[in-house]
């Protein structure tokens, strides 16, 4: 299958592929680069914990303030819940 290259150096990954893998948006990639055979390597990382909340916590810019401790815990709980349906 080819690709074409974009402007930034960005490639689509088709549908087929993306369905194959299972990759959805926002989900996380590992690449990895054969230097011997000059080759691409992509894996799908599982999604954990970490990055749905980090994905939380992203809401509260510099110019707002951080979330309380009950904020943060009920973030917690959801994104444990979250994890858990996966």
């Amino acid at each position: 299958m080819h690709m074409k290259i974009h402007k930034k150096g960005q490639v689509v990954i088709p549908v087929q592929i993306r369905k194959m893998m299972g990759i959805e948006i926002g989900d996380m990639l590992d690449l990895h680069f054969d230097n011997e055979n000059k080759e691409l390597h992509l894996r799908r990382v599982g999604s954990s914990v970490d990055d749905n909340l980090s994905g939380r916590f992203a809401n509260y810019a510099s110019h707002k303030p951080f979330p309380s401790d009950e904020e943060i815990s009920k973030m917690l709980e959801e994104g444990i819940r979250t994890d858990e349906k996966k």
